[in-house]
């Protein structure tokens, strides 16, 4: 039996590798973060000069929100491929990672992002929540 090595999740987290374990955001600037349960909260201010020149400029956003919350894997092999040589995957995902629970963000489906955020110990903080529930 072959191993799942060809999924684009393992496939993508793998082409991730150079993240370092001790992550900090780059691309986005830190309004706050907290350590919550061993888990870092960050509240990007979100920076929209870092997405000039996306791959995905002019397509329809519609397509990164399909009604299925489930991806096939020919889904998530698409969205990676799709997102593969933009040249601000790396911001993109780093926005993804601290805020985004649904949609596809820098080639990554929800499960993906989940599996990063879990390795790299990193709290999911809803972008629209002005409280700063989660991080006081």
């Amino acid at each position: 039996m072959q191993a799942q090595t060809n999924s684009p999740s393992i496939k993508f987290i793998h082409m991730l590798s150079d993240i370092p374990k001790v992550y900090k955001p780059k691309f986005h600037r830190v309004m706050k973060s907290k350590v919550v349960k061993g888990l870092t909260y960050y509240r990007l201010n979100y920076n929209a000069k870092a997405f000039e020149g996306a791959a995905c400029i002019g397509a329809d956003t519609e397509m990164f929100y399909p009604d299925s919350v489930q991806f096939s894997r020919e889904e998530a092999l698409f969205y990676a491929t799709l997102c593969s040589s933009c040249p601000v995957k790396a911001a993109c995902l780093e926005w993804a990672l601290a805020h985004e629970r649904q949609g596809v963000w820098a080639g990554t489906t929800p499960e993906t992002r989940t599996a990063l955020r879990k390795s790299l110990n990193i709290g999911l903080k809803d972008p629209d929540d002005y409280n700063d529930s989660q991080l006081m």
